[in-house]
C-alpha cells in the first residue's frame, strides 16, 4: 500500500509500484526468486488489467527482481563472503548504489512504455495524510533491512547473528501489531528448515565438487588459459561475467555461485582483481 500511495497515481503507476515494491521487498528477503514469486502472482495480473501486455509485465517483474541480490541483505553476498572470507558488511554497502541505479533504470523503462502505449492509472492522487499513514504502517518492514545492515556494518552482530536478530525483531513486531499467530511461527520454522536443508545439501555437494576441481587442478588450468589476458583486468571481468551469465541461464543462482567461485576467484586475483571487487561485479 505504501508503494502504491507513493507512485500508483502516476501514468503507468502499477508498473512503478512493481519496481518500488521490488526495492523494498529485496531489502527483506535478499533473493531474486523469492521476490519474483511473491510479487509476480499479485502484480502481473494487476498490470494486465491496467493495459500492460503480458510479456512486458512478466519482463518488468523478472527484471526488477534482480534488485534482490543487490540491495542488502543479500543471500548471494552472504554466501560469497563466507566462501572467500570477504567482509560481508563491505559487500552490503557496495550493493546499495547499484541497486538504486538498477531500480531507476526500470522506472525509466516503465515510464517510456506507459507513455508510448498511453497507459493511465485509475488511482487518484492520495492526500498527504494517506501517504504518511501507509508509510507509518510500512515502517516496521522498512526498518528491518536497515537494522540488519547497520548491525553488521557497525560490528554489533555477525551475519549469522543478524539472522537471529531479525527473526526476534519480526516476532516482536508481529505480536505487538497483533498480526502474528503461533501457527504462523510453526509454519515459518518448518519452511525455514526445509530451505536450510536444501541449501546445506547444495553446499555439501558443492564442497565435494570444489575438492574434485582442486584435485584435478581445474582452477590452475583455467588460470593458465586466461593468462595471456591477465594484463587487462577489464577484459577478464567481462569474460568471467559472460561465463557466469551463460551458467545462470541453466542453474539456480546459489548453485552457480558455489560452483564458479572457486574457479573464478584465482583467475580474477591473477588479473589483479581483489575478492571484494569481483564479488561486487558478480552480483
Amino acid at each position: 500500500m505504501f508503494s502504491r500511495s507513493l507512485v500508483g497515481h502516476f501514468r503507468g503507476g502499477i508498473g512503478y509500484v512493481n519496481v518500488v515494491s521490488s526495492v523494498f521487498f529485496s531489502g527483506v528477503n535478499g533473493s531474486a526468486v523469492a521476490d519474483t514469486s511473491a510479487l509476480g502472482t499479485l502484480l502481473v495480473p494487476a498490470m494486465r488489467k491496467e493495459g500492460y501486455s503480458s510479456e512486458f509485465a512478466a519482463c518488468l517483474t523478472a527484471g526488477s527482481s534482480l534488485i534482490g541480490p543487490l540491495v542488502p541483505p543479500s543471500i548471494f553476498m552472504i554466501i560469497y563472503a563466507s566462501m572467500t572470507n570477504t567482509a560481508v558488511g563491505d559487500l552490503f554497502l557496495a550493493g546499495i548504489v547499484p541497486g538504486i541505479v538498477l531500480g531507476s533504470v526500470f522506472l525509466i523503462v516503465n515510464w517510456r512504455y506507459a507513455r508510448e502505449n498511453n497507459i493511465r492509472s485509475h488511482d487518484k492522487k492520495p492526500a498527504l495524510r494517506v501517504i504518511v499513514k501507509t508509510g507509518f504502517q510500512a515502517l516496521p518492514a522498512i526498518f528491518a533491512p536497515i537494522l540488519i545492515v547497520s548491525s553488521i556494518v557497525f560490528g554489533v552482530v555477525t551475519p549469522t547473528e543478524s539472522g537471529v536478530l531479525i527473526v526476534f525483531y519480526a516476532i516482536v513486531v508481529g505480536f505487538v501489531l497483533k498480526t502474528l499467530k503461533l501457527r504462523c511461527i510453526y509454519v515459518a520454522v518448518v519452511d525455514a528448515a526445509k530451505l536450510s536443508a536444501a541449501i546445506f545439501a547444495i553446499i555439501a555437494s558443492s564442497s565435494v565438487l570444489t575438492w574434485l576441481l582442486a584435485y584435478a587442478e581445474v582452477p590452475a588450468t583455467f588460470a593458465k588459459l586466461l593468462f595471456p589476458f591477465a594484463e587487462d583486468p577489464i577484459l577478464i571481468l567481462f569474460v568471467l561475467s559472460a561465463i557466469a551469465f551463460f551458467a545462470g541461464m541453466f542453474m539456480e543462482e546459489v548453485s552457480a555461485l558455489m560452483l564458479l567461485t572457486p574457479i573464478f576467484v584465482p583467475v580474477a586475483s591473477l588479473a589483479g582483481v581483489d575478492q571484494f571487487t569481483w564479488g561486487w561485479w558478480l552480483q
